[in-house]
């Protein structure tokens, strides 16, 4: 891409803005459109969501997370 040389196909657009247009300018205004996918499909290798009730915290409490794995690391040595 970069160092490329223009190609002629390139060049001949370009020849037909008008130079007024570019005169002043260090690059050529294009639009581009981008699109993306993603994908996801079941795999019997993927891990299995856990019961209810198994959390060791609520996520009510996601703003107290730093408190809580400090308790929680407390607990657990």
């Amino acid at each position: 891409m970069f160092g490329e040389e223009i190609s002629e196909e390139l060049r001949e657009e370009v020849d037909i803005l008008p130079e007024t247009d570019l005169m002043n300018q260090r690059c050529i205004p294009a639009t581009f459109n981008l699109l993306h996918f993603i994908a996801w499909r079941p795999d019997p290798s993927q891990l299995k969501p856990l019961p209810p009730g198994s959390a060791k915290f609520s996520l009510k409490d996601i703003s107290r997370f730093s408190e809580i794995e400090k308790e929680y690391e407390k607990h657990h040595k």
